[in-house]
């Protein structure tokens, strides 16, 4: 029987299930840090236009 998150795991072209814990960790650190500069990006951005609309 396949685990519902089985699809969820092989999306990122690996198995997530396959990696230890240390490297989970270390990819869950990496991904708070790309999320929060994905969003200081986009408030930037929309800084910008504000500006440059005002």
């Amino acid at each position: 029987m396949e685990h519902p998150e089985q699809g969820t795991r092989q999306e990122a072209g690996f198995d997530l299930g396959a990696l230890s814990r240390g490297e989970l960790t270390k990819m869950q650190k990496a991904v708070r840090k790309a999320i929060s500069t994905f969003e200081d990006r986009q408030k930037a951005e929309t800084h910008a236009k504000v500006e440059a609309f005002a």
